[in-house]
């Protein structure tokens, strides 16, 4: 579980959750799920702490009609300092004031 507070802190925390209207939630030890409604491109978030010690991020759109799941991009071997910059980028939301 240390881990997935290490990524949701690394992401902005709190302010985090509270800009992009998110709900963060475990998917398994090392990948963190969150979950957002106002990005038409995508309305899912995986972030992965892969072996090499960096970030691997998946984006999907996720009809709530069909409840089926498309991805729409992924990013690998990401820093710390390079996921937020990555979720602004994919989803155009804010992750701090």
């Amino acid at each position: 579980m240390e881990v997935l507070q290490i990524i949701l802190q690394q992401m902005g925390g709190q302010m985090f959750l509270t800009m992009t209207g998110g709900k963060a939630y475990r998917v398994n030890d090392y990948t963190l799920g969150v979950k957002f409604q106002s990005c038409q491109k995508a309305n899912y978030v995986t972030i992965f702490l892969n072996s090499m010690d960096t970030y691997d991020m998946k984006f999907f759109q996720c009809s709530p009609t069909t409840l089926v799941d498309t991805e729409v991009c992924t990013f690998e071997a990401l820093y710390f300092d390079q996921i937020q910059d990555t979720f602004t980028e994919v989803t155009g939301l804010n992750t701090s004031l």
